[in-house]
């Protein structure tokens, strides 16, 4: 069985996840910030309407969010696209990464939760198991 680890990084000391021992997390570093980082791909509200009428379950995305990037939200940005996804129970996966090596390939998406305290969003180990 061929398994593909989409996620990225959290923090240095992380248990590893009981179903899959040999996966350990290092220490969060900057999600690969570069001169892009908070110009990244996002999708529109139409695109997001177009998933929920299609009836995706999960969509996954190899940046920082699927709203508007901040330097270009206007005042009162409200997340309309969180809003339209999450609203229609379509979850969102956030900061996948390794994308390139499942591309063309059936796969079953597996997402393991993870308790972070603090935190306001639902961070989770993403792999993906290629089936053949």
């Amino acid at each position: 069985m061929e398994m593909v680890d989409l996620s990225r990084v959290i923090y240095d000391g992380m248990p590893k996840i009981p179903i899959l021992p040999d996966v350990h997390v290092r220490k969060f570093l900057s999600l690969e910030k570069g001169p892009d980082y908070n110009l990244h791909p996002y999708l529109s509200v139409d695109a997001a309407k177009w998933m929920v009428k299609r009836g995706i379950k999960m969509f996954g995305i190899d940046c920082i969010t699927v709203d508007l990037p901040t330097p270009l939200r206007p005042k009162g940005f409200d997340f309309p696209v969180h809003r339209t996804l999450l609203g229609n129970e379509v979850l969102i996966a956030e900061n996948v990464t390794n994308l390139g090596s499942i591309v063309g390939k059936r796969t079953r998406i597996l997402a393991f939760p993870l308790r972070v305290k603090g935190s306001d969003a639902g961070h989770a180990r993403i792999v993906a198991e290629v089936l053949h």
